[in-house]
């Protein structure tokens, strides 16, 4: 037994048992099986640390790591696999190559080029480039989304692209700069600028401008303006203080008629009124 031993030099320990003091050796080679109960580790090269409890790294490279429990990491570079447990940090740079079945909080300037994420609480200025993400999104912008699928939409600007969406009850308050709407079932529009509607039917339409209807059922109620249609078919209930140009095989059964007929047979009841001339007739 040494009891104590003051400024020496110990050229070789084969088997020692140090309880306390302060020990500057370099280890070459062989095999150290000890706990370490504080203390400062300087330079570990090539060396297995099977647990670490309340350690504090503060360069260097962890190849392989059995357990840490409360360690501070503060640079280097960690290339481990983490089977359960919580890890509590913070990145700053840096390469996670695959996280299995636990959560980020917060993501800020991430780059995800595949996987999937199923919660994530905030992000700031990630681009995702492959995966599948199931999340809600509060707020913020999405640049482009290429080939995915939103289920629901609350408050959401549109500046471009298309939309293939079937919408079930609601209010769309929106304003549609060209791009074709498939069908608008129990729905209402406001103001139509140089629209083209093939098919449908049309209820009420606040203001119409430079639309081309070629086929459906329209009740409308037009105030002012000018229609220039031709109307094959149907009925036309009211129609107040407008010009009808020409009139094909037409049945008018109430109203006033301002009209020079050119030709053509006028089988017709007048009661009441004045004709003011009647030529050849």
């Amino acid at each position: 037994t040494i009891d104590n031993l003051l400024n020496g030099t110990i050229t070789s320990v084969l088997g020692a048992t140090i309880t306390a003091g302060t020990i500057s050796a370099t280890i070459l080679g062989g095999t150290v099986s000890t706990t370490i109960l504080g203390g400062t580790i300087d330079n570990l090269l090539n060396g297995t640390i099977t647990s670490v409890l309340g350690a504090t790294v503060t360069a260097g490279t962890l190849t392989t790591v059995g357990s840490v429990l409360g360690a501070t990491i503060t640079a280097g570079t960690i290339s481990a696999t983490i089977l359960g447990g919580t890890v509590s940090t913070t990145i700053l740079g840096g390469t996670i190559d695959n996280l299995l079945n636990g959560t980020i909080t917060s993501v800020l300037g991430a780059t995800i080029t595949a996987g999937t994420l199923t919660t994530v609480g905030s992000v700031l200025g990630a681009t995702i480039t492959a995966g599948t993400i199931s999340t809600t999104i509060l707020g913020g912008t999405i640049d482009n989304l290429l080939n995915g699928t939103i289920t629901s939409v609350l408050g959401a600007t549109i500046t471009a692209g298309t939309i293939s969406a079937t919408i079930l009850g609601g209010t769309v308050s929106t304003t549609v700069l060209g791009g074709t709407i498939d069908n608008l079932l129990n729905g209402t529009i406001t103001s139509l600028l140089g629209a083209t509607i093939t098919a449908g039917t049309l209820t009420t339409v606040g203001s119409v401008l430079g639309a081309t209807i070629t086929a459906g059922t329209i009740s409308a109620t037009i105030l002012g303006g000018t229609v220039n249609t031709t109307i094959l078919g149907g009925t036309i209930t009211n129609l107040l203080n407008g010009t009808i140009t020409s009139v094909l095989g037409a049945t008018i059964t109430a109203g006033t008629i301002s009209a020079t007929i050119l030709g053509g047979t006028v089988s017709t009841t007048i009661l009441g009124g004045t004709i003011t001339n009647l030529l050849n007739g």
